[in-house]
């Protein structure tokens, strides 16, 4: 097995983790509110890294800080924005608009070094687009803020994943994932303290849902994510992604008992047949792409 498909594999790990907790968060914030949520989520997070990967504090350095400042800050904006539009927006909306980074970050890459994307790379991301539009759309869909809130939380996580694999390649990966969600959590005190006073009820079921999110959904996660994008790329990274929803609605199914429709059903195949696609090609992609 090669490192380029161990490291689709983790990084399907990391999708699957990421739409196993879609369910956990929805009942959490429900107790605890969202900044805050995500301030103890990220300290949680950020002091187990530190406390497994001790010895990787000493590889902090000056381009550790800087770039870990610079993937945080962006994953930070990203949630807020995410957070932010879910007022406004369905979850169903915003999980497609979200969606959409898969086509900025071929899009990002292509404009930054001029080089359009490949056609594998264009039909495996309209197959798995139209899965997702078919996952998430189910009514007509019109634009209000929220909604324009949630593309900007897109190109965020766009830039997010195109980031990762031009810094990670050359730091410590769990350092760099340690300043990661330290900026994080830095950016998320802020307004949990000034607009929301820390205010969390704390229970079984919220001290559950920050624990899984903190453990597996960030630490585990994001640990995976800054090891191992280096060896794909981030356009093949970013297809991969899309199978979180996929997951989401197959554990919503499975432990919610929310119902499947065959649309959501052929959605989750084209999704699957898109990322299947990127795959195929994927040695090609990672040798001719650079970010």
């Amino acid at each position: 097995m090669t490192k380029q498909i161990k490291a689709d594999l983790a990084l399907l790990l990391v999708a699957l983790v990421w739409g196993a907790s879609f369910a956990l968060m929805k009942q959490a914030i429900n107790y605890i509110l969202p900044y805050t949520f995500l301030a103890y989520r990220y300290l949680i997070a950020a002091l187990i890294l530190c406390a497994v990967f001790y010895k990787s504090l000493k590889n902090i350095n000056a381009k550790t800080l800087r770039y870990g400042f610079l993937i945080g800050g962006v994953m930070f904006a990203g949630c807020a924005l995410q957070i932010i539009g879910l007022k406004y927006t369905t979850a169903s909306k915003s999980g497609f608009i979200t969606g959409l980074n898969v086509i900025m970050v071929p899009l990002f890459i292509a404009i930054r070094y001029k080089k359009a994307p490949g056609i594998s790379t264009i039909l495996s991301t309209i197959i798995a687009l139209s899965g997702l539009c078919m996952l998430s759309i189910s009514s007509p869909f019109t634009i209000n803020i929220g909604d324009v809130l949630t593309f900007f939380c897109a190109i965020f996580f766009a830039l997010q994943v195109i980031f990762i694999s031009k810094y990670s390649p050359m730091l410590d990966p769990f350092a760099l994932t340690i300043v990661v969600l330290l900026t994080i959590f830095l950016f998320s005190l802020i307004p949990a303290i000034f607009y929301e006073g820390m205010a969390a009820d704390l229970n079984p079921s919220s001290i559950f849902a920050l624990l899984f999110t903190a453990i597996f959904c960030s630490s585990l996660a994001y640990s995976l994510q800054m090891s191992v994008q280096k060896y794909t790329s981030a356009t093949h990274a970013a297809l991969i992604f899309m199978g979180e929803p996929v997951f989401s609605m197959i554990f919503s199914f499975i432990f919610l008992d929310e119902r499947l429709s065959l649309k959501g059903a052929i959605g989750c195949v084209l999704v699957l047949a898109g990322m299947l696609i990127s795959e195929f090609d994927s040695k090609a992609q990672a040798h001719g792409e650079t970010v």
